[in-house]
Formats: C-alpha cells, structure tokens, sequence
C-alpha cells in the first residue's frame, strides 16, 4: 500500500531492439479506482431499505414521524423533498444523523437537476 492505495504490481518484459537485451520493468496499476456512480437514488430508497430491515410499513413510520402516511410514502419514492425538520425526525426515529440524510438529498436533488 503507497499513499493509502492499494497497488497491483505486476512485471512488464520489454526487448531492446539492437540485441537479445531483455529489460524487466514494474507497472504499478490502481486496484482502487474512485467510485463515482453515474447515478441517484432518492433517500427514500434507503428509509425503505430500513423499514423493510424493522418490518416496520409506511403506516407505522407515519405515526412514528408525525407524518401523513400520504407524505411517508412521497419521501420514499423521492416525490417530496427532504427537509431540514424530516431530516432530524428521521434521526430520532430510524438513527444515523441529519446530517446523513441532508446530503443524500443534496445528492440526489443535485445529481436530478444535472440529468434534465
């Protein structure tokens, strides 16, 4: 591991072209190339995921979040927007941080704005 990247060291045989001269060489390829996804998922997908994990339905995360069951099931499927306020409700109901679920939906607002 150089700099915190892992590398694959593999040798490259080269001729030398006067003569039967072999020269070996080390190529250092990255095995950890940037994982930058040409894509977004709304933040409800996640919610879902953990409902699905608690097996807990929409109905019982309303109640839970003090939302309409109409409004859960819009955050879900990325048609309502994510705010400040859901975010924290979220914290306190389902864990991780607010800060989480603000950048996935500064994530997926922003990577939807860039495909139109």
């Amino acid at each position: 591991m150089v700099d915190g990247i892992r590398w694959n060291l593999s040798p490259a045989i080269l001729e030398h072209q006067s003569g039967n001269t072999v020269i070996s060489e080390t190529i250092m390829t990255d095995l950890n190339p940037a994982f930058t996804p040409n894509w977004a998922s709304p933040p409800g997908d996640t919610i879902a995921d953990v409902l699905k994990e608690r097996g807990w339905t929409q109905a019982e995360l309303a109640k839970r979040l003090g939302y309409s069951e109409t409004h859960v099931s819009q955050l879900i499927n990325g048609k309502a927007s994510l705010t400040e306020d859901t975010a924290f409700r979220l914290e306190s109901v389902l864990g991780s941080t607010a800060a989480f679920w603000l950048r996935r939906e500064a994530f997926y607002r922003g990577r939807r704005q860039r495909e139109r």
